[in-house]
């Protein structure tokens, strides 16, 4: 029967088609692509779909979306979740219309962002209040994609400022499309009313001098305003109402000056701090590896970089005051590690008996300390003081800390803070302390006075009663029998008894093999990544064009925050041959 009506319609060419139907609205192309599957073929030329948004002023779709899915969601009442709801809201950003009821169903907040910026920098979001709520299948598939650009680029942002981009262009199109739906809908009373609310504000708030702060702001510092409690009233605004609601007003406004100026401020502060993290990293490339050193966070915030910082923007002030911070440099390590030993120092428990060098407790094997973030092994002396964790920034600052801590403002540059900033991180580790005493005393050493270097010189093998069988025995070093006890024999810890060999009994290759192949327990003695074993030689080739790599080793070096090494299993005969041949090691 629908052919019927089609009869001679069909005949007539496409141009004239495409002509009829671009004198058309949107919303009749939607229900005519509806109607047979003739109609829907022809309706797939999207010239004529531009020309109808031209008739009703609408601005050009976006790239993201087809003109039908346009069309839809600008004129189509229904909720694209449940299809039933006609009470629903566009949000534009999102490209999405929904009702109150699937909005907080599809969306939710998010907090706790690990990156320089929060998500609404780089993901689409509903504001609703003050509070920004996101589709979790967006953040996911947000940051799939920059773990994936993180892996290919070798951590750069590239994908960061594209998405970054891309989040502004469609505020430029939300914007249009905001202005669109305001003078579409102007005929209505209510949005009349609002409008008019608004624009009287702004020009009661232009009369007090911030006409200026209203035309810089931001997108989204204005998507905040325009959504205030204030604001969104469709009453009109009378001279009793403004005196209520003025104080607010301006304290928002002075809120929304103070984030514009610490963003001004932090660009600034950005271009001078990578000077000087350039300069600090010419800095350790000539610094001896196996000396702990302090992070870029520890070394800005010394009086030095302060005078660097505070310093008016002209080159050549700047290029001597930099120079002058690099011969200053090796002073200002060894003060750092000198003031962070005596707070470590500090988590210690009292040492009865005099100590002519009180640093000299840190250098002991039984001294140990425990991250408060999670990480399960001891941390030993100097480990610590290059623990990452201790660097951290677990939590972003507000602008207000930012605005009033230079500390603050530093650590929302860099993502790091100076060691152990808020002191809560690193604690003394008690039972690894207890641990450590029992294996050095089983050596027939001193706990009281036997530093880690002297254990780790003896090259002394610990082999686990607990976790051997009369098969197989569990062998590691004396680092590891440490993290050994304290993460499986708690209870246990201070009548253990450990079998002890004098010498290694496993070849040197053996005991490389160790180490765990996945973590990231080396740094590229070139660039300084930090890399897992397995990385290194496709790391070498390609970052630094090495054609072949016969021996790892030449080419990274164990890092000072690796843990200790893993155990190994070894089979009963494998061991009971070693230990005849070298006469050591007894079970006890």
């Amino acid at each position: 029967m629908a052919d019927d009506y089609l009869i001679g319609f069909q005949d007539l060419p496409l141009k004239l088609l495409l002509k009829i139907f671009s004198d058309l609205y949107p919303q009749d192309l939607l229900n005519l692509e509806k109607t047979c599957l003739e109609l829907h073929r022809v309706l797939l030329d999207h010239r004529c779909w531009e020309r109808t948004f031209q008739n009703v002023g609408l601005p050009p779709c976006p790239l993201d979306l087809s003109p039908h899915q346009y069309t839809t969601l600008v004129f189509n009442p229904l909720c694209q979740f449940c299809y039933r709801s006609r009470g629903t809201k566009v949000y534009w950003l999102c490209r999405v219309r929904s009702c109150n009821k699937c909005l907080y169903i599809n969306f939710r907040s998010y907090s706790g962002c690990s990156f320089p910026d929060s998500y609404d920098s780089y993901v689409p979001y509903v504001l609703v209040g003050k509070e920004r709520l996101f589709r979790p299948e967006d953040i996911e598939q947000f940051e799939a994609r920059l773990l994936q650009s993180m892996e290919d680029t070798a951590g750069d942002n590239t994908f960061l400022r594209q998405a970054k981009a891309m989040m502004a262009e469609r505020f430029q199109h939300v914007k249009l499309c905001i202005e669109w739906q305001d003078s579409y809908a102007s005929n209505s009373q209510e949005k009349h009313a609002f409008r008019e609310r608004r624009e009287s504000i702004v020009a009661r708030l232009t009369d007090l001098g911030w006409g200026e702060e209203l035309a810089l702001m931001d997108p989204v510092t204005e998507d905040v305003f325009l959504n205030l409690h204030e604001v969104r009233q469709r009453q009109r605004l009378s001279s009793r109402t403004w005196r209520m609601m003025k104080n607010g007003l301006v304290n928002f406004m002075e809120g929304v000056r103070m984030k514009r100026l610490t963003r001004l401020w932090l660009a600034e502060l950005s271009d001078r701090l990578a000077l000087i993290g350039d300069l600090y990293e010419l800095y350790l490339s000539h610094c001896p590896i196996e000396q702990p050193q302090p992070n870029l966070a520890d070394i800005c915030i010394s009086d030095h970089v302060h005078q660097i910082l505070a310093l008016p923007d002209e080159p050549t002030n700047i290029s001597r005051a930099l120079s002058d911070l690099y011969s200053e440099l090796p002073g200002i390590t060894e003060t750092w590690r000198v003031t962070v030993s005596r707070r470590l120092l500090q988590l210690m428990p009292p040492c009865n008996g005099i100590i002519y060098n009180p640093l000299y407790r840190l250098e002991l094997a039984t001294t140990f300390f425990t991250c408060a973030l999670g990480c399960p092994e001891p941390l030993g002396f100097p480990r610590v003081l290059t623990h990452k964790c201790a660097n951290w920034v677990v939590q972003a600052p507000t602008f207000e800390l930012v605005s009033a801590d230079r500390t603050q403002a530093l650590s929302a540059t860099l993502g790091e803070e100076p060691w152990n900033f808020r002191g809560d991180r690193i604690t003394f580790s008690a039972k690894a302390s207890l641990a450590a005493h029992k294996i050095v005393e089983i050596v027939g050493l001193d706990p009281y006075c036997t530093t880690a270097k002297r254990m780790g010189e003896l090259d002394v093998w610990f082999g686990c009663p607990l976790c051997s069988t009369d098969e197989l025995k569990c062998l590691m070093s004396w680092d590891a029998a440490v993290f050994h006890a304290v993460s499986f024999h708690q209870e246990s810890i201070s009548y253990l008894e450990w079998v002890v060999f004098p010498t290694c009994p496993i070849e040197a290759e053996d005991v490389r093999n160790m180490v765990s192949m996945t973590r990231f327990d080396y740094r590229c003695a070139i660039c300084g990544k930090y890399l897992s074993m397995e990385m290194v030689p496709g790391h070498i080739q390609e970052k630094h064009k090495v054609p072949s790599v016969e021996n790892v080793y030449d080419f990274c070096y164990r890092h000072l925050d690796a843990p200790p090494p893993n155990p190994i299993v070894i089979k009963t005969e494998v061991l009971e041959f070693t230990m005849n041949a070298n006469a050591g090691g007894v079970w006890f």
